[in-house]
């Protein structure tokens, strides 16, 4: 298993020993090199969502009971990160912390540098036991329940497209890593082009219809439909 960088480095002394058995949420982050003046390398959240994340869940499915991605990439400490959060019980956790971070393209990819570190919540300690507890804490509390359900969907949905797009392209997977990497950068433009082209009917409409059509508060605080 690789050294783990906890996300809460310290630990109460009260804290005790986290039963196996006991569900909670867990994070692998895997922050990403991002060169000054340069844009962030978007097309590795894509490859370690394929090559790394998914293989692992499709052999551990079962285990995982809710899960997503988090993308993010601002000029602060926290910089390029892709995450792979999930809710499981601490020993399904503790396997997946293992495979997640010893993985052949991780190892790679570190070596590179462009896994700059790898950084794992504290498996010793649950803080975040509910299924509401990583949504945004301003929501109301019957949407912190159901959010990470809706945001599982959305994370499928982009990883299956991700699958689809690559097995469209018919190349050979014995690909050296540089390869691999110009592979998912050609793959991240389609994806980035049918969600520009496509994503506002299939995503952004459909999802204002099951609400009815009704009206929402954006960002700019007006009122719009999709």
């Amino acid at each position: 298993m690789p050294d783990v960088v906890p996300v809460a480095t310290q630990i109460p002394a009260t804290v005790t020993a986290v039963d196996a058995s006991q569900s909670g949420w867990w994070r692998v982050a895997y922050h990403l090199q991002w060169d000054e003046g340069e844009e962030p390398l978007w097309h590795l959240d894509t490859l370690i969502a394929h090559r790394v994340v998914k293989p692992v869940l499709d052999s551990l499915a079962g285990e995982i009971k809710v899960w997503r991605f988090h993308r993010r990439a601002a000029r602060d400490a926290a910089g390029h990160q892709f995450s792979f959060i999930f809710y499981s019980t601490n020993a399904t956790a503790k396997k997946l912390y293992a495979l997640l971070g010893d993985s052949d393209v991780v190892q790679v990819l570190k070596k590179q540098g462009m896994i700059e570190r790898l950084s794992f919540s504290d498996i010793n300690t649950n803080r975040q036991p509910g299924i509401g507890d990583t949504s945004d804490k301003v929501w109301a509390e019957v949407l912190q329940q159901t959010w990470p359900y809706f945001i599982m969907g959305v994370s499928q949905t982009w990883l299956g497209l991700i699958d689809k797009i690559d097995a469209q392209k018919k190349l050979p997977n014995a690909l050296s890593i540089t390869e691999q990497i110009e592979r998912y950068q050609l793959l991240n433009v389609t994806l980035n082009e049918l969600w520009e082209q496509q994503g506002g009917h299939a995503f952004l409409h459909h999802l204002n219809a099951i609400f009815g059509y009704q009206e929402l508060f954006v960002y700019e605080r007006k009122r719009a439909r999709y």
